[in-house]
């Protein structure tokens, strides 16, 4: 017989061990495909630390990865879904994507299939769980054929998928359009994405079994604005209270109300020029006030809330093929983390396509720790940058006059957003337009506080003032 001892020391033991491989507070979970386009090699499942910049790849069924993982959404820290893509048969023929229910343990992931029977296509891009079933939405598309797609759902303990709703003879749905991202209210209300021209959220209500379009998207603000806003994921939002967050493939966030279908804001990560990524999938960090989104070429970027910049946040090149852009981010579940570094204000771009974006190191924004650190992302390599921080955000020298409009000055587009007590002069390190970084370690108290932050780049060649400034944050303790 166990002792009680003995059966305790057991449960510390393997509670210890699962808790070595959660997601931790602050970090995400994120799918991962392999190999170039169309001739795809497999796919992982990463965890990656924002906070330490560390990322993790964890060992997953060989069965689940060779199908391509193409999503994923957590429970909790432990347990979750993933979706795959589907791949080709032996006879090189399509072949349905399935879903997991996945547990992180101290070595990996370990995973069981769900659906006990196939799905009605591949490419299960994104799950919701309401109740005791997940629902999914899958399209088929090769070559030039293609599926809508459907909704279906699957009991969360497994079993044989049913239809939900075949989008291809909803008349709210967008014609022709694949349905590419899902979300649900946790309740009764269904939300989905359209991929293609014309295409916005559309809702299904599962108690009445009707539907309506919520909204059409508009056009993405990528280069010269005519390109689609393609929704690949859709998230009920954690930064607008009964709104709907859609993130699209060119770098585009839009907010929407889920009753009148008011579009509540559109912003990008780079509005007007040529973007160099293309993204999969993302998530709302309400720490920071931002979305972390996952590219095909494997950045992990952060889009500031209501403004746009964008900057290496979380990782650079997860995914093991040796080419670093054969590997592409299929899904992101974000981990809220303790502290509060709030974007409220956006910055102004330079010579680069990016906007110096401000972020934080060194572990969470709470009082007590003595190795956070500011930080700047995608500047000019080079450069010499001024960190500033003030004690509000709407005076300097006693006058109400912030945000002050940088215009009259000679940068357009640029606003001082906090009231500069502090400067503390830096180097940018990199050489490139876009690779310039830094951080300056500002150890937190252990009492309450609040102070405004941002950053000044000296960039000649950028406007007349020969200045550039990033978005604007919140420190609060």
């Amino acid at each position: 017989m166990r002792s009680p001892a003995l059966s305790s020391l057991t449960a510390l033991a393997m509670s210890a061990a699962l808790a070595a491989a959660q997601v931790p507070a602050g970090g995400s979970i994120e799918t991962v495909v392999l190999g170039p386009s169309g001739a795809n090699t497999g796919s992982e499942i990463w965890v990656t630390n924002p906070a330490t910049s560390k990322s993790t790849n964890l060992t997953a069924p060989a069965a689940m990865t060779a199908d391509l993982v193409n999503c994923v959404t957590m429970q909790n820290l432990i347990k979750g879904f993933v979706g795959t893509i589907g791949n080709k048969d032996a006879q090189g023929n399509l072949t349905p994507g399935s879903v997991w229910s996945i547990t992180v343990t101290a070595t990996g992931v370990t995973g069981t299939q769900l659906n006990t029977k196939p799905l009605s296509g591949q490419n299960v891009a994104q799950i919701t769980q309401i109740g005791t079933d997940v629902y999914v939405c899958t399209n088929t598309i090769s070559g030039t054929t293609s599926s809508v797609g459907t909704i279906e759902k699957i009991p969360v303990a497994g079993g044989a998928p049913s239809l939900v709703v075949d989008l291809a003879t909803d008349s709210n749905w967008f014609s022709g359009q694949l349905v590419n991202s899902l979300c649900s209210d946790g309740v009764s209300k269904l939300y989905a994405g359209g991929w293609g021209t014309g295409q916005g959220i559309y809702e299904y209500d599962l108690t009445t079994t009707k539907s309506r379009v919520l909204c059409v998207l508009p056009n993405s603000k990528y280069s010269t604005g005519t390109l689609p806003f393609y929704a690949c994921n859709l998230h009920i939002s954690k930064l607008f209270k009964n709104a709907i967050c859609a993130i699209g493939r060119y770098g585009d966030v839009a907010h929407v109300d889920m009753t009148t279908g008011k579009l509540l804001g559109h912003y990008h990560s780079n509005a007007g020029q040529a973007a160099q990524y293309y993204i999969n999938a993302g998530d709302e960090r309400a720490d920071h006030m931002d979305v972390l989104v996952g590219s095909q070429q494997c950045l992990g970027v952060m889009i500031p809330f209501g403004h746009g910049g964008v900057a290496a946040v979380a990782y650079d090149n997860i995914g093991s093929d040796t080419v670093r852009t054969q590997n592409s981010v299929t899904g992101v579940w974000y981990n809220e983390g303790p502290g509060r570094y709030q974007a409220y204000g956006d910055g102004c771009a330079g010579t680069s396509y990016y906007t110096a974006t401000s972020l934080d190191r060194g572990g969470h924004a709470v009082q007590g720790n003595g190795t956070w650190e500011m930080a700047l992302e995608s500047g000019p390599g080079g450069a010499v940058a001024v960190l500033m921080w003030g004690a509000s955000n709407t005076q300097f020298a006693n006058l109400p006059i912030l945000p002050l409009d940088l215009t009259p000055a000679g940068a357009p587009g640029c606003n001082l957003r906090q009231d500069m007590l502090i400067l503390i002069p830096v180097t940018l390190s990199g050489t490139g337009t876009n690779d310039g970084a830094a951080s300056v370690k500002v150890p937190l108290p252990n009492q309450k506080a609040t102070l405004y932050t941002q950053w000044l780049v000296l960039e000649k060649a950028a406007n007349n003032l020969g200045m550039t400034f990033s978005d604007a944050r919140a420190l609060r303790l």
